[in-house]
């Protein structure tokens, strides 16, 4: 989403969207966020006082899953499917983690 934000916006919004320079820098903000959740999971993880606490990516990605779908009719299929796909799959796997840690 940094490097290449035209061609991960083409695949979820389609290549007409993905050439607005506005769209673009959604995709960079969108890839910020990602990165410093990331981050912050990493860094927490080892910390059992705390990384079980910290299921922000799961809810970010629900989000986003929410958000493609309540767009899905403006959005392309494809796009639809492997969002949804993706942030369902990432929403799932990140409470799953955060479920994991609080027992272990």
């Amino acid at each position: 989403m940094l490097i290449v934000p035209k061609r991960v916006a083409a695949g979820w919004v389609g290549a007409v969207q993905a050439e607005r320079p506005a769209v673009q820098a959604l995709m960079r903000s969108i890839g910020v966020r990602d990165l410093v959740i990331g981050m912050i999971a990493l860094h927490t993880i080892d910390h059992p006082e705390v990384g079980p606490r910290w299921p922000t990516g799961a809810a970010v990605d629900a989000v986003d899953l929410l958000a493609t779908l309540a767009a899905a009719g403006d959005l392309p299929a494809g796009g639809v499917a492997g969002t949804s796909l993706i942030a369902g799959s990432a929403a799932a796997a990140g409470l799953w983690c955060s479920r994991e840690l609080k027992q272990g």
